[in-house]
């Protein structure tokens, strides 16, 4: 069952069948609680009256799993990772608040627990850590407690008193376990001073790949303040059945330049370019997966969503598929379409590279937001030229080559109506799909009509 917030229910009807994405309501408190929450319940028979079903159960799980990502064994890795001031006290009683001790701002000489949450630790599985200073160079380097068979939720800590001398400023923890690492910032002597904000964008929009084969795609986080941001990461915003890892780059070149989800800092008025791996679990599948990044600072909120911007649309299965990179460019080179009238028109090109397997697809263009209005037609183009190879159209259908490039030129014509100046809604979006809607490439633009 759901609880949900009074009044946010959508209009279904007992029975009614939903799709996934579709919104159902606003979770809401139920009873005592200090924040929303929702609870979701299996019952293998009459509603309310049925026996609770734990789809986790049987000698090695459930035989057939009703949840959307669960895996077939084991799916060891790291949770979390915490700084304390003393050892969390997890209380056996749940109706006792637990006392999770958290801290991330110490002095020289001040103890601290570092805590390594995982799930999964099996047997004779061990974390690594290191307590990394400001310079990069290692504190500590030490390996922390193996686990008492199997166990879902595992907390492993090392207690640490930090030198007299301990140098101000970003400290590091960094956790390794299974082949992939975490880190997290505490700071000495003072924490960051001021809040700075951030701003994202990922290139290309979209990828769709063979499951167990990295989906990656680039990313560029700006921090346009006048504060430094401190202790920054990037992590996904919804469970992904896989891994997900990110590396620094070269922003000239895109060569790799830093490790595996290292912690980083941006200095006011700059930007950091990133490479973002996502690699599927076996049999993993998804359709046109649009997947939410978060772009964090210890000191800044989470960059602003915008879709197909700074958001990834992923499409895994298991054959091959048409792979098309799409990079959209406006007259202006800034993103934005400008349409000099309500009744104007303008345009913009695109270019595509099918990096995937052969295979028919559809392109067209559609509007989002205060683009709907406008009327939009595309025509492939000829890339020495730019000229149309034939009248523009709604759609085009062919099929593309592996390997194959490809270049179109996206008409926008308004139809007396203004569309205001909104980058987060107002866009045109390009994409290419197979036969079934699966998105197999696209980007967008913002548009605006002056």
């Amino acid at each position: 069952y759901y609880h949900l917030a009074s009044g946010s229910l959508a209009d279904f009807d007992v029975g009614h069948r939903v799709e996934a994405g579709e919104f159902l309501g606003i979770a809401g408190s139920s009873g005592t609680s200090t924040e929303p929450h929702l609870h979701f319940e299996l019952r293998n028979g009459l509603l309310y009256t049925g026996s609770a079903v734990d789809p986790y159960a049987g000698p090695c799980g459930a035989s057939v799993s009703l949840w959307r990502h669960q895996h077939a064994g084991i799916d060891s890795g790291i949770r979390a990772l915490y700084t304390h001031s003393s050892r969390p006290l997890i209380q056996s009683d749940s109706c006792v608040e637990d006392t999770p001790n958290l801290q991330n701002l110490f002095q020289p000489g001040d103890p601290v627990s570092f805590g390594v949450y995982l799930r999964d630790q099996n047997f004779r599985s061990r974390p690594d850590l290191e307590i990394l200073r400001p310079d990069g160079s290692v504190e500590v380097s030490t390996t922390l407690g193996e686990a008492r068979g199997l166990t879902p939720a595992a907390r492993q800590f090392l207690d640490y008193t930090l030198p007299g001398d301990a140098a101000p400023g970003r400290w590091r923890m960094r956790a390794t376990y299974r082949g992939h690492s975490r880190e997290r910032a505490f700071y000495v002597g003072s924490a960051p001073v001021g809040e700075a904000r951030l701003r994202s964008a990922v290139l290309p929009s979209s990828r769709s790949v063979q499951a167990e084969t990295a989906a990656t795609v680039f990313a560029t986080v700006i921090n346009p303040s006048t504060r430094d941001g401190m202790g920054c990461w990037i992590y996904p915003a919804m469970p992904f059945d896989g891994s997900f890892a990110y590396r620094a780059t070269d922003p000239v070149t895109n060569a790799v330049t830093g490790g595996e989800n290292v912690l980083f800092d941006i200095p006011a008025g700059q930007s950091r370019t990133f490479i973002l791996a996502f690699t599927s679990n076996p049999g993993a599948v998804a359709r046109s997966l649009d997947m939410p990044l978060r772009y964090r600072c210890d000191n800044a909120d989470n960059a602003p969503q915008i879709g197909s911007v700074n958001t990834v649309t992923l499409s895994i299965g298991p054959s091959p598929v048409p792979d098309m990179i799409s990079v959209g460019v406006t007259p202006s080179s800034d993103g934005v379409l400008r349409i000099p009238g309500q009744n104007a028109s303008a345009a913009f090109a695109v270019a595509t590279a099918n990096v995937g397997a052969a295979g028919s697809l559809t392109v067209e263009p559609r509007g989002l937001g205060g683009a709907a209005a406008l009327r939009l037609r595309i025509c492939e183009t000829d890339s020495a030229t730019g000229a149309c190879l034939a009248p523009p159209e709604a759609s085009i259908e062919r099929t593309y080559n592996a390997g194959e490039t490809a270049s179109f030129a996206v008409f926008a014509a308004g139809q007396g109506e203004a569309v205001p100046f909104n980058p987060a809604s107002a866009r045109v979006m390009f994409e290419a799909t197979d036969s079934l809607g699966n998105v197999r490439g696209s980007t967008s633009v913002a548009v605006r009509t002056d």
